[in-house]
């Protein structure tokens, strides 16, 4: 499912030039027949309406901007894939195995963070939080989007985690490119807020 979807991103980009990040998806969406982008009241991150002919994307609201481009994207990718004759209602969902979700979600990342330009833009540079910082930048994507695709497509073997002081302890958020094998094992200990604070006097 990954190659196919990178080729319709890069047909997408070839056909309205769409040369290097960062992509304007607002504006890309408006060539691609979507009548209207509008933030909404959502449970889910996206949806795309198709109703009489007019397409319309919905976005939750309070999305950081980071990660509402990306559900646009996500969603161009359902368009793409639709009948457009006929009406529609497409929600992004987590993925499990639904191929369909899979194909719009790599599509997604491959519009936003094409392949030859992640590698170019790492290229020379550490496996570091500033290079990850760089490259979601220049992109105008997030953290987390930036570091799965860096581990995808340039070698990269890091996984990005978030941490949240409350009560005087550190407790675990979410993490990206988190081994499978650890998925739902991360939790706080004792010697978690050490660890950090030693780690955040370490970086000055």
């Amino acid at each position: 499912m990954k190659p196919i979807a990178e080729k319709a991103a890069r047909l997408v980009t070839d056909s309205f030039k769409l040369d290097t990040p960062p992509v304007d998806v607002r504006s890309l969406a408006k060539c691609l027949g979507v009548n209207a982008i509008e933030d909404a009241n959502l449970v889910e991150d996206g949806r795309l309406l198709r109703v009489n002919g007019k397409s319309r994307i919905l976005i939750r609201r309070g999305l950081s901007a980071e990660r509402a481009r990306f559900t646009i994207a996500h969603e161009l990718a359902h368009l793409i894939l639709s009948d457009p004759s006929s009406d529609l209602v497409a929600r992004r969902q987590r993925i499990g195995h639904d191929q369909e979700e899979r194909f719009c979600e790599d599509f997604a990342a491959d519009l936003l963070l094409p392949r030859d330009w992640v590698r170019k833009t790492a290229a020379g540079r550490p496996q570091s939080l500033h290079t990850l910082r760089v490259v979601a930048g220049r992109s105008n994507t997030s953290l987390a989007e930036s570091c799965v695709r860096l581990n995808e497509v340039a070698g990269w073997r890091l996984t990005l985690m978030h941490w949240r002081l409350a009560d005087q302890r550190w407790g675990f958020r979410w993490a990206a490119a988190l081994p499978p094998g650890s998925i739902g094992r991360i939790r706080s200990i004792d010697g978690t807020r050490q660890v950090i604070e030693n780690g955040k006097q370490a970086r000055g």
